[in-house]
């Protein structure tokens, strides 16, 4: 079976949303094929929210490869609870920036007080672009108390970005 063979039934059985359909789906999480597995990925994050799905997405965020992390975490959006916050906060120095930048969008997309600091963190990240949608995360989050620290941080910052 070849890799859009593939995608085709991971598609098919995303339309189902039935429990089996979701089994079915991890299996391909195997494959060797990056487009196969990142497919299977985004279908899970399209399931309505389950606990087996959170377990997976969240193991899968320790994952080798970048773009299964940075997928993993995208499709963590819409999950809450302590399981979470913790494997989000895990990828805040990852190597990829991209994933970064998804974890400083999730930290700020579930709006906890507790996220404030892991994004203050982010402020001084290396990247630009995570920098700045760590600001915007705070103002997200929208506490008065985050103004003088964002002040502060945007003083030495120099990009335009």
């Amino acid at each position: 079976m070849n890799t859009e063979q593939k995608i085709n039934i991971i598609k098919k059985l995303q339309q189902h949303q039935e429990r089996s359909s979701i089994l079915k789906i991890v299996k391909f999480l195997e494959d060797d094929d990056l487009a196969v597995k990142l497919t299977a990925i985004e279908a899970l994050g399209e399931f309505p929210n389950s606990d087996c799905i959170k377990s997976i997405l969240i193991k899968l965020t320790e994952y080798s490869d970048e773009e299964i992390r940075y997928y993993a975490l995208e499709s963590l959006k819409g999950y809450d609870g302590e399981d979470v916050f913790e494997a989000i906060v895990r990828k805040l120095k990852d190597s990829d920036e991209l994933v970064r930048i998804s974890v400083v969008e999730a930290i700020g997309d579930l709006n906890e007080i507790k996220g404030l600091e892991h994004l203050y963190e982010a402020l001084t990240d290396k990247e630009e672009i995570v920098r700045g949608y760590a600001a915007e995360g705070i103002g997200k989050i929208g506490k008065a108390a985050s103004i003088p620290i964002l002040e502060k941080y945007l003083k030495y910052e120099t990009s335009s970005l």
